[in-house]
C-alpha cells in the first residue's frame, strides 16, 4: 500500500519502506533539514523540541515548546550555531520514531515503523538522548551520541595518551562559548575503528554528563562513516558501511 503521510514539497515519499526522508545540510557539523519550508535543526542530545510553530514529521504533527528547560530559545540557538533556523528537533519528537541519517546522500529519514537494525550492544537513553558504549584503547566508554554536536568530547584521562590538535572555539548550552584544547583520538564504535576530533571535557560539563552515567559526547563526525540508524523504540543503533 503507498505511504500517503509524506505529502508536501520537501518530503520524498518512500512507498517501500513507509518512511518520511526530507533534504539534509551540514552547518558546520550541525544538522538541518528542511521541512515545508522551514529548516530544523536536529539534535539527539537534546531531551526537548523549540520552535514558534507545531511540525509535521513522518505523518504526525508535534508541538513545539518556545523554550527548553535552561531558558533557551531559538534565537539564542541560531545565534550560537551561526546560521538561521526554525526550531529544533529534539528526542521528544525523534523517540516515538525510528531515524536513519545519511551524510553522503543528503537525506534524513524518519519511520513511523520500526527499522531493520542488526543485534548489537543495547543503547540506552537518558531523557530519550542515547546512550552508546565505545571502545578507546581498549577500554569500554559510555558516551552520548549528539546530533548536536560537531566536536566530540571526552575527560582528560581519555586524552592524556593522544595527539593534541589545537584549541578551538565551541559552545554548550550549558556553558555558553568556550575555548577547548582538541586530541586525535582512536576510537571503535559499531565494530569499526575510526579517528575522531575531541575536545578535553569543561569540569563543569564533566559533572553534568557523569548524572547521566556518560563519560563523554560523540559528535555528529562519526556520521562519515556510515549510514547510521537508531530505534529508541528497540534499544538499537548502527553504522551501516556505504
Amino acid at each position: 500500500m503507498r505511504q500517503t503521510a509524506c505529502m508536501s514539497d520537501d518530503v520524498v515519499d518512500d512507498a517501500e519502506s513507509g518512511c518520511c526522508a526530507y533534504p539534509l545540510t551540514l552547518h558546520e557539523g550541525h544538522l538541518l533539514i528542511e521541512v515545508e519550508g522551514s529548516r530544523y535543526l536536529v539534535d539527539t542530545g537534546s531531551p526537548s523540541s523549540i520552535g514558534r510553530a507545531p511540525v509535521r514529521l513522518a505523518g504526525r504533527e508535534f508541538a513545539l515548546q518556545a523554550a527548553d528547560v535552561m531558558g533557551h530559545t531559538c534565537e539564542s540557538l541560531v545565534e550560537m550555531v551561526g546560521t538561521p533556523f526554525d526550531g529544533l528537533i529534539g528526542t521528544d519528537i525523534l523517540g516515538p520514531l525510528d531515524l536513519e541519517i545519511s551524510l553522503r546522500d543528503g537525506v534524513l529519514r524518519l519511520c513511523a515503523r520500526l527499522l531493520e537494525i542488526e543485534d548489537g550492544p543495547v543503547v540506552e537513553s537518558v531523557q530519550g538522548v542515547p546512550l552508546v558504549t565505545v571502545e578507546i584503547a581498549g577500554a569500554p566508554v559510555r558516551m552520548f551520541f549528539d546530533t548536536g554536536a560537531p566536536l566530540s568530547y571526552l575527560s582528560e584521562d581519555c586524552v592524556q595518551e593522544c595527539t593534541a590538535l589545537g584549541e578551538v572555539e565551541d559552545f554548550h548550552p550549558l556553558l555558553g562559548r568556550f575555548r577547548v584544547p582538541t586530541f586525535s583520538v582512536p576510537v571503535k564504535a559499531w565494530g569499526r575503528s575510526m579517528t575522531i576530533r575531541a575536545g578535553q571535557m569543561p569540569t563543569m560539563l564533566e559533572m553534568a554528563l557523569a548524572l547521566g552515567g556518560a563519560e563523554g559526547i560523540l559528535g555528529t563526525a562519526v556520521l562519515e562513516h556510515g549510514v547510521f540508524r537508531w530505534s529508541q523504540r528497540q534499544q538499537r543503533a548502527a553504522l551501516i558501511p556505504h
